[in-house]
């Protein structure tokens, strides 16, 4: 799942490198914060291949200079923090159980880097689906040629587990950068933060959103100033803030909140304002 940071911003030695606006994606849970870098190319010096599957780990210095000099694109490394871990003989367990179908996947469908809704919506254009709701996976497992009844998908269960003060920050930091995005008037670079199903200003899909960026957000030439003393993660991933429009008209500003609900992943699920609530 990508994340709405890249390699640079989150890593200081990988910042103004060759690589450092690559998008950083999260791979699990697990993996004490630690970053790996997948690619298809053998001829980067200090990488290692998983196996004989085409993919290799690691050769970041290698891999810079190569796309410094024009040998390589920097689209081709994908940079993934954390990872999903199994005990011993409990992966088997799950395959058994049918909670994972076993298949081939080319070094390139692993390395395919899929940063937000709209290259999910590519992939579902180019396999002819018209199910928004379809599960990109299904899209994946299509191309992957899997046979067989569909792998059992576990539905999110309600949890009662708060999130760690590092979740807290990156979701406070997610926010400025929507800010950022905001008062540059770029609306097709807020896309890959939004969660395939994301509703923001009650409207979904990437047209529409487009359109209520265009009308709410980039109608006027007002200065957005977030009040980041306000802002305030909850527990289950909701973040409210206050934020201060400033116009000529107005230069003290005019006070408006706001509220966005992401995923479990970092994802935008929900975005609206001027919506007054209760806690």
């Amino acid at each position: 799942m990508a994340t709405a940071f890249s390699i640079g911003e989150m890593v200081e030695s990988m910042q103004h490198t060759a690589l450092g606006e690559n998008k950083l994606f999260r791979g699990g849970s697990d993996g004490e914060d630690k970053v790996m870098m997948l690619h298809t190319f053998a001829g980067v010096d200090g990488a290692i291949q998983v196996g004989d599957s085409g993919v290799y780990i690691g050769g970041s210095e290698s891999a810079q200079d190569l796309v410094v000099n024009g040998h390589l694109p920097r689209s081709g490394f994908k940079f993934i923090f954390n990872q999903c871990e199994w005990g011993p003989g409990k992966l088997e367990r799950e395959v058994r159980q049918g909670t994972f179908r076993v298949g081939v996947m080319t070094a390139e469908l692993a390395t395919r880097q899929v940063a937000g809704q709209s290259e999910r919506m590519r992939i579902f254009d180019k396999a002819g689906r018209i199910d928004p709701d379809e599960p990109l996976w299904e899209i994946l497992r299509g191309e992957m040629g899997l046979k067989g009844p569909k792998a059992k998908v576990a539905k999110p269960q309600k949890t009662e587990e708060k999130l760690d003060s590092k979740k807290m920050m990156i979701l406070g930091m997610v926010v400025e950068r929507i800010f950022e995005l905001r008062n540059k008037r770029d609306g097709v670079g807020l896309l890959p933060l939004l969660d395939l199903d994301a509703i923001v200003f009650e409207q979904q899909g990437n047209e529409n959103i487009l359109e209520a960026f265009e009308a709410s957000w980039f109608d006027s030439t007002a200065r957005l100033e977030l009040n980041t003393d306000t802002v305030h993660v909850k527990d289950d991933g909701t973040v409210t803030y206050d934020f201060t429009e400033v116009t000529d008209s107005k230069p003290e500003g005019t006070i408006r909140q706001g509220k966005i609900k992401f995923s479990p992943y970092g994802m935008i699920r929900e975005l609206e304002e001027d919506v007054w609530w209760k806690d």
